[in-house]
């Protein structure tokens, strides 16, 4: 969804800035909700007030709960045919790619710097292999940010 998000409010609408954008999704990564929710809302709100956010909101959750329920009722009906089976089986990669692409965009413009860079790949190692709590990775990563940030 980010990649989707990033050329519907960057590119093709310009509502913000790449580095602005790239701001929005670390706050909505870390407040609670759907990341399509907050950032709709946050969108929403920069552009029209209270009105755009609550409209901006019931822009994206009204569909997806409408195409939920639907699904829901089509899998619950087909999750044992062969062919459910093999269609999900062909997802997964796709799943892999859309993660991927949205990696790719944070890496563009999060890791603008050699130090960010070095410090990414030791968080990634001391969290894959030394198995480092992920809270004790982001409160750390936080800090030296806010004191980069304020040097």
């Amino acid at each position: 969804m980010v990649p989707l998000f990033e050329h519907e409010i960057v590119t093709r609408h310009a509502f913000m800035s790449a580095a602005d954008f790239a701001n929005l999704i670390g706050l909505a990564q870390v407040t609670p909700g759907p990341i399509g929710f907050n950032s709709a809302t946050y969108v929403g709100m920069a552009q029209s007030g209270f009105i755009g956010s609550v409209v901006a909101s019931l822009g994206v959750m009204v569909p997806s709960i409408v195409i939920s329920l639907i699904v829901a009722i089509f899998l619950r009906k087909a999750a044992d045919a062969k062919w459910m089976k093999l269609l999900m089986k062909g997802v997964r990669p796709c799943v892999v790619g859309i993660i991927g692409a949205a990696v790719i965009f944070f890496a563009k413009t999060a890791l603008c710097w050699q130090g960010a860079v070095i410090f990414a790949a030791v968080v990634f190692i001391r969290w894959t292999w030394a198995k480092l709590n992920p809270i004790w990775s982001l409160a750390v990563s936080a800090l030296l940010g806010w004191a980069l940030f304020l040097i």
